[in-house]
């Protein structure tokens, strides 16, 4: 099985009691955050070097100075008994992942030569909602390459408004004849 699968498995599993309790936003973003601070120990904290008990103690001190919930740290838990603590990040982006699917969000990102004021961004994600269907939300990027205009990833959708692009576009229908 892929890291891929076995990270969105986890997230699965974790996902389905969230959405039992209605707690999965909030598991959600204490796994990202704690995928995110624990990124660097991951290998020390996976290492057989360390007993399975002095992981899951560790874990535990690093879940109550994080004040996680209690899920959340039996979670980590169970990674530290599976041999799977190395996948958090993974899990933590399947996570947020399929928590969007469930809310009805989908994410994208969209860049520009200068920075967008929000006023930009809001009618933006209006509009993405209107034509996806979900309620979307942007990240916003500063690509000085785009020369002008914009570009925008959301899901699988590829909105490309970009100077460059259009330059992209145009030279490639020059060469067709």
């Amino acid at each position: 099985m892929s890291t891929n699968a076995i990270s969105r498995r986890y997230a699965k599993a974790l996902l389905s009691i969230g959405l039992e309790d209605r707690n999965f936003e909030i598991y959600g973003e204490q796994l990202r955050v704690l995928a995110e601070a624990m990124r660097p120990s991951l290998v020390t904290l996976s290492s057989p070097l360390l007993s399975r008990v002095r992981r899951k103690e560790v874990i535990t001190e690093i879940v109550k100075v994080s004040e996680a919930s209690v899920v959340v740290g039996n979670f980590l838990k169970i990674l530290v008994d599976k041999g799977r603590l190395r996948e958090l990040p993974g899990i933590a982006e399947a996570y947020q992942d399929l928590s969007d699917e469930a809310a009805g969000r989908i994410r994208g990102v969209v860049s520009s030569v200068e920075a967008l004021d929000e006023a930009t961004l809001a009618q933006l994600r209006v509009k993405l909602a209107k034509k996806l269907g979900k309620t979307v939300t942007l990240e916003a990027t500063v690509d000085p390459g785009l020369l002008g205009g914009m570009q925008a990833k959301v899901g699988s959708l590829v909105i490309d408004g970009s100077i460059s692009g259009q330059l992209e576009r145009f030279e490639s229908l020059l060469r067709k004849d």
